[in-house]
Formats: C-alpha cells, sequence, structure tokens
C-alpha cells in the first residue's frame, strides 16, 4: 500500500528545473523577435514620413522660387500667406526627444533635408532620410571615392544671366536675348519668365536650350517684364533683373459714326446739329467731324444728292454746327468723324422741317 502510494506521488510531481528553464528561453526568444519587428516596422514608417516632408517642402520652396524670383526667407513663408505653398510645416527641432526626424532648409541655395535620428542607444550617427548617408557627408564623386585626389567636385549652380535684351517687337511678339553666365556651373537650359507686373504675379513661362527666344501671343499696346535664369543638374540659378517693353499697338482705322445726332431750329432760318463722340475712335484721335446738309426730295431723306452742302468741324467740344439761312423746307443732315486712318461711316441721316 505504502509503495502504491509513494508511486502516486512520483507521478503527480510538476516540472523539473531544467524543462522550466527551457521555457524561459523560448519565451524570451519570440518576445525578442516581436519586438525587433514592431520596432523595424516603426522605422520603415518614420523613414516613408521623413521622405513625404522632405517632397512637398521641395515642391513648395520651388513654387515660391518660381512665383517670387527667390528663394523663401524660411519656411515661415511657405505658410498663413495669400497663397498656402504648405498645409503645414514639418518638424524643425533637431531634438530626438521631440520628434524621429527634422527637417532643415538652406535659404541661399534653397536645399531641403531630412534628418533621420538613430536609436541613441547604438552609436550609429543620424542620416539623411533620402540618401541614408550623413547629413554632414560632402559629395561623392563616381566610384564611392571622396573628391580629392584629382576628381572633380559636385556640379555648381549657374550664376546670373548676362546681357538680357528685347528686340525686334510687334503688338504681339517679341525677341529675347541673352548670353550665359560669367560664374558658377556651366548651364544645360534657361527658364525664361514674362508677366504685365514687375513682381511677376501670375507670369508665364517657358524652357529654351539657348538664346535667343521668342515671345508670341502677346496682347497689342501691353507692357510686358521679362527674366531669364540658367539651369544645370544642380538646380536653377538667381534670375536677372527684369527688363521692360511695350508691344506696339494694332494699325489705326477709321472711326466708327457719331451717335446721338439730332436737329433743332434757333429761328430765323436757322438749325443746330449736335452729335455725339464715336463709340470708337479706330487707335487714333478724331481730327474733325464733316457735317451734310441737303433738301429732301421726293419726301424721303434717303435720296442723298451727289454735291449736298458740306462743313468741316474740328474735333472740340461743343459738338454741334448751326447751319443758317435755311429755306421753309424739309432739311436732312448726316455725321461722319475723321482721324489719321480716313473718315468714318456717316451717321444716321435726322429729318429736321425748318417750318416748325
Amino acid at each position: 500500500m505504502r509503495q502504491r502510494l509513494l508511486e502516486a506521488r512520483r507521478r503527480e510531481s510538476g516540472f523539473t528545473l531544467i524543462e522550466l528553464l527551457i521555457v524561459i528561453v523560448i519565451l524570451g526568444v519570440l518576445a525578442a523577435v516581436v519586438v525587433l519587428a514592431v520596432g523595424a516596422f516603426n522605422e520603415r514608417g518614420e523613414v516613408a514620413a521623413c521622405k513625404s516632408d522632405v517632397k512637398a517642402v521641395e515642391v513648395a520652396v520651388e513654387a515660391y522660387r518660381a512665383k517670387n524670383g527667390v528663394y523663401p526667407g524660411s519656411l515661415n513663408d511657405l505658410v498663413g500667406g495669400t497663397e498656402d505653398y504648405l498645409r503645414s510645416l514639418p518638424n524643425e527641432n533637431p531634438d530626438p526627444n521631440v520628434a524621429k526626424y527634422y527637417v532643415t532648409y538652406d535659404s541661399t541655395t534653397g536645399k531641403v533635408q531630412g534628418i533621420l535620428h538613430k536609436d541613441p542607444s547604438t552609436t550609429e550617427d543620424d542620416v539623411d532620410c533620402l540618401t541614408d548617408e550623413s547629413p554632414t557627408a560632402g559629395p561623392t564623386a563616381p566610384g564611392g571615392e571622396e573628391p580629392g585626389g584629382g576628381e572633380e567636385p559636385g556640379e555648381e549652380l549657374p550664376g546670373v544671366v548676362t546681357g538680357l535684351s528685347v528686340s525686334s517687337v510687334t503688338q504681339n511678339s517679341a525677341s529675347i536675348s541673352w548670353s550665359a553666365p560669367t560664374s558658377g556651373g556651366q548651364p544645360t537650359g534657361y527658364v525664361i519668365q514674362w508677366a504685365t507686373n514687375s513682381g511677376f504675379s501670375g507670369a508665364s513661362q517657358a524652357n529654351d536650350n539657348a538664346s535667343p527666344f521668342s515671345l508670341t501671343g502677346l496682347s497689342p499696346n501691353t507692357t510686358y517684364y521679362v527674366r531669364v535664369a540658367a539651369t544645370n543638374g544642380a538646380g536653377t540659378g538667381p534670375w536677372t533683373s527684369h527688363v521692360q517693353f511695350t508691344t506696339s499697338a494694332p494699325p489705326a482705322s477709321p472711326p466708327s459714326a457719331p451717335q446721338n445726332v439730332s436737329v433743332s431750329g434757333s429761328g430765323n432760318n436757322r438749325a443746330t446739329v449736335r452729335w455725339n463722340a464715336p463709340s470708337s475712335d479706330g487707335g487714333s484721335p478724331i481730327t474733325q467731324y464733316n457735317v451734310q446738309r441737303w433738301t429732301r426730295q421726293g419726301g424721303s431723306c434717303t435720296n442723298v444728292p451727289s454735291n449736298p452742302t458740306t462743313v468741316n468741324r474740328p474735333a472740340t467740344p461743343p459738338l454741334q454746327y448751326q447751319f443758317t439761312g435755311l429755306s421753309e423746307n424739309w432739311h436732312c443732315f448726316r455725321v461722319q468723324a475723321v482721324n489719321a486712318a480716313g473718315a468714318g461711316p456717316w451717321s444716321s441721316i435726322v429729318a429736321y422741317d425748318n417750318d416748325d
């Protein structure tokens, strides 16, 4: 009986110490795998967010420069103005306790960098989230070697374009000429901007490989402002000072007919003809008015004789002319405006009964 009890107790005993240690080790390994997986996932998310912020800021900086001709003084210039280039500012605080990454901006070159903080528990340096290299590292020459030792440095932005001028201006076009910059990197192309204001608000823009460039589709008799910048693989250089020009006016044409012609009697066989200026002067000042009178024939004024009485009236106010010595009869009147391009059409005919 005693033997059977001892046997039952032996079968009811728990895990041995070795078995417990094995279980603990397995649980520890599983926990480490989970922690590493979650950490890697979080790091990939921070890298993606950093890259997204850098690209958004780069686009906003270039948009600001395209409109204003200069890089923004700070990222604050990209929000809160008449045009929001960015919905919100990225983190610019380099303190790793604030965020896992921050963005830097150079207002001189327009360069934007995203700096990703590495785990402080490691000896790894912070890196540029786009290149995964140290943000303080210089440009790398071909083959992975640092510049120097006979290798050429990274490409430099072009300098300011020189000799900007405008020629062959017509009412709808102009020719823009310039010379290559005398400093900076070698340009591979040029950006041309033109607008009807010196601030270049709402400017039009085109790219060309060399001077000259033909501006077309311009409005007649309009003042324009133009500027040029050189470009290469490093980016776009500074804008030139603007040059101003005015397109020519279209050729003048004869004016339209005078308006609101009327006739009134003033006694003693007199009649005064009055009118208003034409709605269009044809692009040239009106120099005189021709006023005609004839006696109505057959009860109608439409039969204009070959030699009606015609007088010339200077185009100075008041716009009127008085006929005298009229017979007691129906008379017909009309008026015509004249400018440097010639005489325009006659006004509507107005009849007047001198018996009234």
